[in-house]
């Protein structure tokens, strides 16, 4: 019984010292603070900053060039890339700047209302939304060569646009709500309010619309986060909390990442638990004012005095291995096993004549033991060759699970430990 006792310490010992890394690494130092994020085509990223104009990255964030020729105001606020790659700023003098060349030279645009863009987005046509900080809500359908203003609100924190075109704008005092326009914003709607500033706005991929309230203090102002299944018509509040949030974006998976002044709380159940990840940031440097996620699923936070981070890994979990193409499907046995609290489960899709365009639809699920699906890791068509995929459980006890791999007629499933 002691050397059975021995062993469990040794495999808890040796979980949590393989996943003892940080959960976010210091990448780069800017010149002034990190105010927003965009990524454009080819895996090239833009971070806009308040005071030092835009910066261009090409290798995920690991080396940076500022790119401002032609900007004339460097305080910027917004960043937007549309279909086409072209790039829009919006800045503190309340204009918006054009670039058709990765940022190489920017033009004005026919916007300038001498208030803050504090927020750019673009919908499924094209047309461009600007919100302003006291101005309202601007429109373009000309790629910002003329803009028009649209209804109301007036004070503008974030507009978030879903696949069909739906708009939602977060507002600040004196509105205090969340607004819906279905008319490409000529008339607005308050669908949700509060007694808060809405500061952020983000839809996952299967609609569900987000929002949180907060400002960027500690102020115990007991914010909230709130979503609606139903296009903003009614709307549930999972969580609420103590301490002021802002910032909020969504990975491919829907998992949430919100921001808490000078951490991030991860929730991948639709904002029901959360987690606090905080492991290699430096709160001392100041507060988290940014964020922003990859097309790989890398989260990126950007801090006062101009520092950048990225998660370790991408928040999507999946990593194709490049080992060729397999003979057969495979489930392996997760790693380590027991784990605490992460733990990585490898797969193998092979070759077949469904494999072109989308891939296979490949569906990796975790359940608990009375057969309850608690999590999706994976669910998206996939090329042949070997993935693997990491599972945090920090949010889970202690226990047996079960992952299960299901793609056309295959389907296997296997056992895994949960030790804290």
């Amino acid at each position: 019984m002691k050397k059975l006792q021995v062993l469990i310490i040794i495999l808890i010992l040796s979980a949590s010292n393989i996943y003892a890394g940080n959960y976010f690494t210091l990448i780069a130092q800017l010149s002034s603070t990190p105010s927003s994020f965009a990524f454009g085509q080819n895996n090239i990223m833009f971070a806009g900053t308040l005071g030092s104009g835009v910066y261009r990255s090409t290798n995920y964030g690991d080396s940076w060039v500022q790119v401002n020729s032609g900007l004339t105001d460097l305080s910027i606020y917004s960043l937007a890339v549309n279909s086409s790659g072209n790039i829009f700023a919006g800045t503190a003098e309340g204009k918006v700047f054009f670039s058709s060349n990765n940022g190489n030279t920017w033009i004005i645009t026919g916007l300038n209302v001498n208030s803050k863009v504090k927020t750019i987005a673009i919908n499924p046509s094209g047309h461009i939304f600007a919100g302003t900080n006291g101005k309202g809500i601007y429109r373009s359908i000309n790629n910002g060569s003329s803009w028009v203003k649209v209804g109301e609100p007036i004070d503008i924190y974030i507009i978030a646009i879903n696949g069909t075109g739906v708009l939602f704008a977060g507002t600040r005092l004196p509105e205090q709500a969340v607004y819906k326009s279905v008319d490409n914003g000529n008339s607005w709607n308050p669908v949700y309010t509060g007694e808060h500033n809405f500061n952020s706005l983000a839809i996952n991929h299967k609609g569900y619309v987000y929002t949180a309230t907060g400002n960027l203090n500690t102020n115990l102002l007991g914010d909230f986060i709130a979503y609606s299944k139903d296009t903003g018509t009614s709307w549930e509040v999972p969580s609420t909390f103590g301490t002021s949030s802002y910032g909020l974006v969504i990975n491919s998976r829907g998992d949430l990442f919100l921001g808490r002044y000078k951490c991030v709380w991860v929730s991948t159940d639709d904002g029901e638990n959360w987690v606090i990840e905080s492991s290699g940031l430096e709160p001392d440097y100041g507060r988290l004012i940014s964020y922003g996620i990859n097309p790989l699923g890398y989260l990126y936070a950007g801090q006062e005095g101009g520092y950048v981070y990225r998660t370790t890994f991408t928040t999507i979990g999946i990593e194709n291995l490049g080992t060729g193409i397999p003979v057969n499907y495979n489930l392996y046995q997760n790693y380590p096993n027991p784990f605490n609290p992460s733990t990585t489960i490898k797969f193998d899709v092979p070759y077949s004549s469904l494999s072109f365009g989308e891939g296979l639809r490949v569906r990796l699920t975790i359940y608990d033991v009375l057969g309850k699906e608690i999590a999706v890791l994976v669910n998206e068509g996939l090329k042949p060759g070997s993935y693997q995929v990491k599972w945090n459980a920090s949010g889970y006890s202690s226990g047996v699970y079960y992952y299960k791999l299901v793609s056309g007629d295959f389907s296997q499933t296997r056992k895994m430990v949960l030790i804290k």
